[in-house]
């Protein structure tokens, strides 16, 4: 069981390390977007994805995702002082690279039993 924990942290570090978003917050907020699916969310959900840090800080942590490229900001269709997040494309492809390396790191754990 802690081997598996050490290739989750492995494959989510290899996946996000050069960003600089490898750090557990932007590990709560992404894996549980994706979870979602994808879909849009109000920002208000978002920083509720954001565990243990006071607003203030999972509102910084939002706003960095979207500075760097990974969530996107859209309209929402109903409430025009609203805004929707969603993952990006980017996001995306980084989740399934860190699924990809999870994937592996499994097999070979298997393999070596």
């Amino acid at each position: 069981m802690l081997l598996m924990l050490r290739a989750i942290d492995q494959a989510w570090v290899s996946a996000f390390s050069e960003s600089g978003l490898h750090d557990l917050y932007f590990s709560r907020l992404f894996t549980e977007l994706w979870l979602r699916g994808s879909g849009a969310i109000s920002k208000t959900e978002a920083y509720d994805l954001v565990k243990e840090v006071s607003l203030q800080t999972a509102i910084k942590y939002v706003r960095r995702a979207v500075a760097e490229g990974y969530l996107e900001e859209l309209d929402h269709p109903e409430d025009r002082r609203s805004r929707l997040l969603r993952m990006t494309p980017r996001l995306l492809d980084r989740m399934d690279r860190m699924i990809a390396a999870l994937q592996a790191a499994v097999a070979a754990l298997d393999a070596g039993r």
